[in-house]
């Protein structure tokens, strides 16, 4: 529990054995430990003005624990790679069902079985996303760096994270992107599910490009989207 300069832990996730304990939980312990000393900053520093912003926090310490593995392990060790290979799947498998939720709830009540793979999984994906829809990590965490600075002491809901980054955005395009971050980023907050994107090629010069919601039952109804997917 990341309580504000006194975290509380469980022993296993926060110390393990040179000599006894294997890679994967030295890895976990690494992990766990930056999720919570990362909520110093999201979470404690800067606090979700209500519930359907808790990806903010959770979202963002997840992902910071992967980012400081490389630190804190082994330099050798791929951040993204692990990422990718321990979080992506599980978010993907709930998030292809039509009951799975936004990001973002509309409610005080967060439902039970979504929490960790949405908000915290599926958070995480997304904001590794826009990490890379600015250019990388350096980018990202000066973009950050604002938000955190601009936030601190206050409570935020996740428009205040995309204003920020989509100024950001424009500037390091120079005004020149045609990607509009803000539907950009709502699309991926305030709907569930995520596109899978079709390829027709239709000669030899020029491609189709269609996308729709993924989803493990074919023959589900699904709502249209309030916004489209890029």
């Amino acid at each position: 529990m990341e309580n504000w300069a006194l975290i509380i832990f469980d022993e296993m996730y926060f110390s393990f054995d040179e000599e006894r304990d294997d890679f994967e939980q030295r890895k976990l312990v690494c992990n766990v430990v930056a999720h919570e000393i990362s909520h110093h900053w999201f979470g404690d520093l800067v606090t979700m003005s209500h519930w359907r912003n808790l990806f903010l926090n959770e979202g963002f310490a997840t992902l910071m624990g992967f980012d400081a593995l490389a630190a804190t392990v082994n330099s050798s060790v791929d951040p993204d790679a692990e990422f990718v290979r321990n979080r992506m799947p599980a978010a993907f498998e709930v998030d292809s069902a039509i009951t799975s939720p936004p990001i973002s709830y509309g409610n005080d009540t967060v439902p039970e079985g979504f929490v960790k793979e949405i908000v915290y999984n599926k958070g995480a994906c997304v904001l590794r996303m826009f990490k890379y829809v600015l250019g990388g990590f350096d980018n990202f965490a000066e973009s950050l760096g604002i938000y955190v600075n601009k936030f601190r002491y206050g409570n935020v809901e996740y428009m205040d994270l995309l204003r920020v980054l989509s100024e950001s955005h424009r500037s390091l395009t120079n005004g020149s992107t045609t990607v509009d971050f803000m539907n950009f980023g709502l699309s991926w907050i305030e709907q569930p599910g995520f596109p899978v994107v079709s390829v027709v090629r239709l000669n030899t010069t020029h491609v189709h490009l269609s996308q729709k919601r993924f989803l493990r039952q074919e023959d589900e109804p699904e709502s249209p989207p309030t916004f489209v997917f890029v």
